[in-house]
C-alpha cells in the first residue's frame, strides 16, 4: 500500500483555517459562529493527521514481526516516512493553533519546536539587553582570554625639529572568560498535556527562561568571581563616595555619575537604577517643590537623555551609569529548551531543561561603570 503523506494534508488544512481568520482580519471583524466552527474543525482535523502520522511512525519503526501483529496490512517503508520525526507531536499543533483572533482565545506564543531561545532571553534579561551584539565573545572551549591594549607607558610629547619620537611602550594584557552553565529543568505528566486546552509546554518553558533570565541579571550585576563563578557590573565598576546614610539618590546624583564616566573618556550610554530609586526619580521634585515627571503621562524611563532601565536585582539605593560599549560578555552556548518525551517504560511525562553558558562579564576599564550608593544600605 502506497504510503500516506500525512504531513501534506495536515498542511493543506492548516492552510484553508489559516484563509478563513486571515479573511475575518482583512474585514477588521471577529469570526462568525459559522467561520468559528469550520475552524474549530479544521483543528481537529489537522490534530487527527499528526496523530495519525505519528501513529504510523511509531509502529514502522518496530521490529517486522512485531509491526505484523499490530498492523494487519504492510506498513511500507520506514524511510519513506523519515519527516515524522520532525513533525510537532499533538500538544504542539495544539500550541501552535492557540495564536489566531481574540475570539477562539488566540495568544501568539514562540514556536516550541524552536531549541535556540537566545533572543527571547535577551529581552527578558536587563544585562543581556544592554550589551551590543558586538561584544558578546563567543569561543568554543571552556575558556578564553580577550586580548586588551593597555595604557601606554610614555604619553605624546613634544618633538623638537629632526628629534626622534618616544616609543609608547603599549602592551597587552588579557580578560579571561570562564564559561558558567546556568539552567534548570521541569516534568509533568502526558495525561495533563493531552488534557490542557492551554500550551502547558510553552508555558513552562517561558517560566524557565524567565528564571533563567533573572539569575543571568543576578550575577551579571552582584556577581563575585570567586563565589559565583562571574563577576557581576556592580563588582566591576567603580564605586564613587557613597551618599551621606538615609539620602536618596536623585538626579544631580546620576549628573555627578554621568560626568565620572565622560571625565574617563568613555560615552555613557544606560542608566540601571535600583526599583526604589526608580520610585524615587519618578516622584522627584524641582527647587521649587514642584514633581518633575507628571503623574498623569507614562513614567519616565530616560534620563539625561539615557535609557533609565529598572533592575530589579540591583542592591537597594544603587544607581549606575555606564558605556556598555565597553562591556563584553562570553557565550558558550545560547539559551537553549531542550524537549523530551521518552519518559520511562513505567512513566508518561513530559520532561523540559533550560540551559546556557556564560561568562564573566569583564569591562576594557572600571571606570567606564560608575556605582552610586548610600552608606548603610
Amino acid at each position: 500500500m502506497a504510503d500516506v503523506d500525512y504531513r501534506a494534508r495536515a498542511m493543506s488544512v492548516l492552510e484553508t483555517r489559516a484563509e478563513i481568520i486571515k479573511r475575518a482580519q482583512a474585514e477588521s471583524r471577529e469570526l462568525t459562529e459559522d467561520e468559528a466552527n469550520e475552524v474549530s474543525a479544521l483543528e481537529d482535523h489537522a490534530a487527527r493527521m499528526v496523530e495519525q502520522g505519528e501513529r504510523e511512525a511509531r509502529v514502522n519503526g518496530l521490529d517486522p514481526k512485531t509491526r505484523s501483529l499490530t498492523v494487519p496490512r504492510q506498513a511500507g517503508n520506514v524511510e519513506s516516512r523519515s519527516w515524522a520525526g520532525l513533525l510537532p507531536s499533538v500538544p504542539e499543533y495544539r500550541a501552535s493553533l492557540q495564536t489566531g483572533v481574540d475570539n477562539l482565545g488566540g495568544v501568539t506564543v514562540p514556536d516550541e519546536v524552536a531549541s535556540d531561545w537566545a533572543e527571547y532571553l535577551r529581552k527578558r534579561s536587563v544585562v543581556m539587553s544592554i550589551i551590543p551584539a558586538a561584544n558578546v565573545v563567543p569561543f568554543t572551549s571552556g575558556s578564553v582570554a580577550l586580548p586588551v591594549l593597555q595604557a601606554p607607558a610614555n604619553k605624546s610629547a613634544k618633538v623638537a625639529e629632526l628629534g626622534s619620537y618616544a616609543d609608547a611602550g603599549f602592551t597587552f594584557g588579557k580578560k579571561d572568560f570562564q564559561a558558567v552553565k546556568i539552567g534548570s529543568k521541569s516534568a509533568w505528566s502526558w495525561e495533563l498535556e493531552e488534557d490542557s486546552p492551554l500550551p502547558i509546554r510553552n508555558m513552562i518553558a517561558q517560566a524557565l527562561l524567565n528564571d533563567l533570565a533573572d539569575q543571568i541579571d543576578n550575577l551579571g550585576l552582584n556577581g563575585v568571581l570567586a563565589t559565583n563563578g562571574i563577576n557581576g557590573i556592580v563588582t566591576l565598576g567603580t564605586h564613587m563616595t557613597p551618599l551621606t546614610a538615609g539620602s536618596v539618590i536623585g538626579y544631580s546624583d546620576l549628573n555627578d555619575a554621568y560626568a565620572a564616566v565622560e571625565g574617563t573618556g568613555a560615552n555613557p550610554t544606560h542608566v540601571l537604577v535600583s526599583t526604589d530609586v526608580a520610585k524615587a526619580l519618578r516622584d522627584a521634585e524641582d527647587s521649587a517643590g514642584n514633581r518633575i515627571t507628571d503623574p498623569t503621562l507614562t513614567p519616565a524611563n530616560s534620563a539625561y537623555g539615557l535609557p533609565r532601565l529598572t533592575a530589579g536585582n540591583l542592591p537597594a539605593n544603587t544607581a549606575v551609569v555606564l558605556d556598555a560599549s565597553r562591556l563584553h560578555i562570553g557565550n558558550r552556548a545560547s539559551a537553549s529548551v531542550l524537549f523530551d518525551e521518552s519518559g520511562g517504560w513505567d512513566v508518561d511525562e513530559i520532561r523540559v531543561k533550560v540551559r546556557s553558558r556564560v561568562a564573566g562579564l569583564t569591562v576594557i576599564e572600571a571606570t567606564s561603570i560608575q556605582v552610586v550608593t548610600v552608606a548603610g544600605s
